[in-house]
């Protein structure tokens, strides 16, 4: 009887988990409607000026930060889903509840 003397290779054509070629773009596709919401948000109000009165400068000459204004269009686009979709709400809750022992 033959044996081997090492292991077989868990990963013989060395590209790694696929994990993240595949979960990621699942995941992706599941919420890209949230973020094209977010993007024709961004639009409207950049068209109506809204962007634009955001955009200036306050009292102190500060403006707001890029990235803050993209998240505040990505937070209105999920609340407006929030108000369309029941489901996502009832899974977040849980999801909160189960994960509340690893984030505090």
């Amino acid at each position: 009887m033959c044996r081997l003397l090492e292991e077989p290779e868990a990963d013989p054509l060395g590209i790694g988990p696929l994990d993240r070629y595949t979960g990621p773009v699942e995941f992706n596709n599941n919420i890209k409607d949230i973020i094209e919401h977010a993007h024709y948000l961004k639009h409207q109000a950049a068209q109506a000026g809204a962007l634009n009165l955001l955009l200036r400068p306050n009292s102190i000459g500060s403006v707001p930060n890029p990235a803050d204004i993209d998240r505040a269009f990505l937070l209105i686009a999920v609340e407006h889903y929030d108000d369309e979709l029941r489901m996502p709400g009832i899974y977040a809750k849980r999801l909160k509840r189960e994960m509340h022992s690893i984030w505090d």
